[in-house]
Parts: structure tokens; sequence; C-alpha cells
């Protein structure tokens, strides 16, 4: 029994030694990871500006997503754009 507890002991020792170790480069894989993050979301949020004033002429209103659809326009616009 008395071994047990020393090897447990012994294993805690090792585990607790391994944390010190890999510490700072956990912190440094976790920033890196972070600020990846921040880039792809500034990226994407880019992409979802860019993309909301094509999307707007889908709708009735501006914000109207629970009213009945609109029937189409007659003639559409020259160009085949949205108006806005």
């Amino acid at each position: 029994m008395e071994l047990r507890n020393y090897f447990s002991l012994y294993c805690l020792h090792q585990e607790t030694q391994l944390i010190h170790v890999y510490l700072p480069l956990t912190s440094h894989i976790l920033r890196a990871f972070v600020n990846s993050q921040i880039q792809g979301h500034k990226e994407m949020s880019k992409v979802w500006n860019d993309l909301r004033p094509n999307v707007s002429c889908l709708f009735a209103g501006p914000h109207s997503a629970l009213t009945p659809p609109r029937s189409l326009p007659q003639s559409p616009p020259e160009d085949g754009l949205c108006p806005h």
C-alpha cells in the first residue's frame, strides 16, 4: 500500500512538471488561435456587410420579414440590378 502511495505521488509530481513545462506553449497556442479567430470574423463581417445591399432587394422592406411577399414588378429594371 505504501508503494502505491509513493507511486501516486511520483506520478502527480511528473504531471505537475509537465504542466509547468508546457504551460507557456499552451498560452502561445491559445493566443494564436484567438488572433486567428478574430481575423476570420473580421473577414466574414466584411463579406456579410458587402452582401447586405444585395440581400435587401429580396425582401419587401428593410425590416419586414413577417410580411407577405409583394407581387413581382411588371417591368424589371433595365440593368437587372436592384434599384438600391
